[in-house]
């Protein structure tokens, strides 16, 4: 029995093992058996990180300028300019839909709008607005209500000359001439006892912006402001006043300027904030009654032609001022302030109004990098204009869409760009670059963090004598290279011919800051910009003389400005290598050295601080700042150091780029362009900026005020022609000590930047 007992163990052992050993065999089988694992998610990351190591490709500069066609910037420059397109009408608002119909229809592009409701200024009716000579005979001599038209053209919608933001008014009285109605020019009027209290100032453009003359003229007692545009200024050839329009580009004499008076860029009732539907508002009573600094003219204001200029030059008495001036009319120009006999008075009659709610249409096209789609190369341009705008804003409307045919071409050709690209098409830029800095002031944030640079063509061509590009120092070098790697079309490269073109003038770039759709993203922002236009031989006009007139026609541009379209297929062939180098460059083609070397410059270039006029009462304050402006200097030397180092590091790693190095780390390089991209908003300051809260980089923003001192940055310089008229108030050497303890730190915080020394 125990034998048996025994033996059915073993079996029920063998049994158990034997089962054992068939699921065994079974689990390997199967485990052999089995898929093998997907990587495919692992190798991906891995090809992709491998990939961020891709050196520079795409086209060459000799398939650019292949690539060109002015057939079609010629297309879109006819169907643009066909009509006046003023912010606030209906051929304005015809112009957003003809670039999304364009930009929808191209390879490569996703398009979008952003939407802003913003003001503009208009007149009230057709010619409600003019100046008149009143006789002591009861005879009246009228201004031109409108330009004459000089050659038959058709267009419809077209706006009466005005001043938009002034104010409505019904002024009369004497007229004094106050050449550009700078604070200077008011003073020497003074000197020569001319009465200002109460009288209608003459002024011709130039010197300081619009809004500036009527606001100096309203501060010395004026009732009313005319600007006119002089011959002597470029506008005409003195001399030859009958080489004009429509005989050639010189302004004739009923050729009238319009422009926006508005002292503060973009929308005035929501500063700093963008103006959306929700955005609180303020009043436009309350803001007309700033004054420290002023928004708007408190007085009323309206633009003329020299001849209607010469006409009331021509009844003015008082000092021969003509020495003093320097004009280009063929007349005394006289101080003015009482008038020849049997003139009576003159009087300024004004109808503008404010429309609010138009609707500010920007419109996107968006070409996403196959690397770093997170990264952005923006180039943009304006589409509202004072009138047809063949040269201004509708040369750049139309080289723009040329520009996304062209990449849209060669990405059809299986071109990707490593980084992404956005072309941006402003809205009411002629009424206060308002479209683009309300789009800045919605996407401050996500500017900050992806933006690489910002590429503007306002005016595409003004002239054709060569393309001119500025840019800010971080870009400036890259600019030039652009135009070095571009075939010319008579042999060599455009930077050979743009060399030759300026042999014998400063061909330097200097820094776009505040008259564009760059500003805001100079100023507020604090990214690169670039901006470019082939322009006039500065020899003969420094800009181009139908300026803002009705008289700027497509037939100008394509018979005397551009014929052929030469010149537009020029900046239309820069403006894509622009992109493609700044949009494919593995390591960003930044120069910090040249920034630093700007922010010296203008440190040794400023007045001493011991020049500055510190009255006794701001002792505390002028020993601080006399103490810190040694600091600044030594701030500086330690920041010129740092970017020597920078730059060795730099140009040690494009060189193992340019050699096919294969142990470069990606990330490392992305890494190092993330902090280049972040050295010029170290000098962006929220607060520091007193004088305007919607600007904040303490470098390269615009002045507001006029003055004498150069202190080189223009928050201080503003504080600064403050405390000449202010000198006794402590409060303003205080801020101005501020201001400087501003500088030193952001120059602290730049050195930070350039060491990436971590926290």
């Amino acid at each position: 029995m125990r034998q048996s007992g025994q033996s059915r163990r073993l079996l029920i052992g063998a049994a158990i093992g034997g089962g054992l050993l068939i699921a065994l065999i079974f689990f390997w089988i199967g485990y052999a058996a089995r898929p093998p694992p997907d990587t495919s998610g692992l190798q991906a990351l891995a090809d992709r990180y491998r990939a961020l190591g891709r050196r520079e490709r795409g086209f060459t500069g000799q398939s650019v300028r292949a690539a060109v066609r002015r057939d079609e910037i010629g297309r879109h420059l006819s169907s643009l300019a066909s009509r006046p397109h003023i912010a606030g009408t209906p051929g304005h608002r015809a112009t957003a839909e003809y670039f999304r119909d364009v930009l929808s229809g191209l390879p490569g592009f996703e398009v979008f709008t952003r939407n802003y409701s913003v003001p503009v200024g208009m007149t009230v009716g057709q010619g409600e607005s003019l100046f008149t000579i009143v006789y002591s005979n009861g005879t009246v001599v009228e201004s031109q209500r409108q330009e004459k038209e000089l050659v038959k053209l058709n267009l419809t919608d077209q706006v009466p000359p005005i001043l938009s933001f002034t104010p409505s008014g019904n002024v009369s009285g004497p007229v004094v001439f106050a050449n550009y109605g700078r604070e200077r020019d008011f003073e020497y009027l003074q000197q020569l006892n001319v009465t200002l209290s109460g009288a209608i100032a003459l002024m011709r453009y130039g010197g300081v912006g619009r809004g500036k003359k009527l606001v100096n003229a309203a501060a010395y007692g004026c009732t009313g402001g005319i600007v006119y545009s002089d011959p002597a200024d470029g506008w005409a050839v003195p001399g030859r006043l009958d080489d004009v329009y429509p005989n050639s580009w010189w302004l004739p004499p009923t050729g009238v300027q319009r422009g926006s008076a508005k002292m503060r860029q973009a929308d005035p009732q929501t500063p700093a904030y963008p103006s959306l539907p929700f955005a609180y508002r303020d009043e436009f009573d309350e803001i007309k009654q700033q004054t420290d600094p002023p928004v708007f003219s408190p007085i009323p204001g309206y633009p003329v032609g020299y001849g209607d200029a010469m006409k009331l030059l021509g009844v003015l008495e008082g000092a021969n001022i003509s020495s003093y001036v320097k004009g280009g009319l063929p007349i005394d120009y006289r101080a003015g302030g009482s008038f020849a006999p049997g003139v009576d008075h003159a009087r300024l009659v004004v109808n503008n109004r404010i429309l609010e709610g138009v609707n500010a249409v920007n419109v996107f096209a968006e070409m996403k990098g196959d690397l770093e789609p997170d990264r952005y190369v923006l180039l943009g341009n304006h589409r509202d204009a004072w009138g047809a705008g063949a040269v201004d804003a509708t040369s750049g409307s139309a080289v723009l869409l040329e520009i996304a045919r062209m990449l849209g071409q060669f990405y059809s050709d299986g071109w990707r760009p490593r980084r992404s690209i956005l072309l941006c098409s402003w809205d009411v830029e002629e009424q206060g670059i308002t479209g683009s800095w309300e789009w800045v002031e919605d996407r401050l944030p996500q500017i900050r963090e992806k933006v690489v640079a910002y590429i503007n063509i306002d005016i595409a061509v003004r002239g054709n004598y060569s393309i001119r590009t500025n840019a800010d120092p971080l870009l400036q070098e890259a600019a030039l290279q652009a135009l070095k790697n571009l075939p010319a079309q008579d042999g060599g490269t455009m930077f050979e011919e743009f060399k030759r073109r300026w042999l014998d003038q400063d061909y330097r770039l200097s820094v776009p800051i505040g008259s564009s759709d760059y500003s805001a993203f100079i100023q507020t922002a604090a990214v690169p910009i670039i901006d470019a236009s082939y322009v006039a031989d500065p020899k003969y006009s420094s800009y181009y003389p139908l300026y803002h007139s009705m008289y700027e026609t497509l037939p100008v541009m394509e018979s005397i400005i551009d014929p052929g379209l030469r010149a537009h297929g020029e900046v239309a062939i820069w403006g894509v290598e622009m992109l493609r180098l700044l949009s494919e460059t593995w390591l960003l083609p930044y120069d910090e050295a040249a920034l630093i070397a700007n922010i010296r410059n203008r440190f040794n270039s400023a007045t001493p601080p011991s020049q500055w006029g510190w009255p006794a009462s701001a002792a505390k304050y002028d020993k601080y700042v006399n103490d810190t402006w040694k600091e600044f200097d030594s701030a500086l030397t330690a920041l010129e150091a740092e970017s020597a180092r920078l730059g060795s590091a730099v140009q040690q790693l494009q060189e193992r780029i340019d050699a096919g190095s294969e142990d470069i780390d990606p990330m490392s390089v992305r890494g190092f362009n993330d902090r280049r991209m972040r050295v010029m908003q170290t000098l962006a300051d929220p607060g520091a900026l007193l004088r305007d809260k919607t600007l904040r980089n303490l470098v390269f923003s615009s002045q507001t005020e006029e003055t004498e001192i150069s202190a080189g940055f223009p928050g201080l310089q503003d504080l600064l022609a403050v405390a000449k008229k202010r000198s006794n108030e402590t409060e303003i050497w205080k801020q101005i000590a501020q201001h400087v303890s501003a500088l030193v730190f952001r120059m602290h915080s730049l050195r930070y930047q350039l060491q990436d020394s971590g926290l």
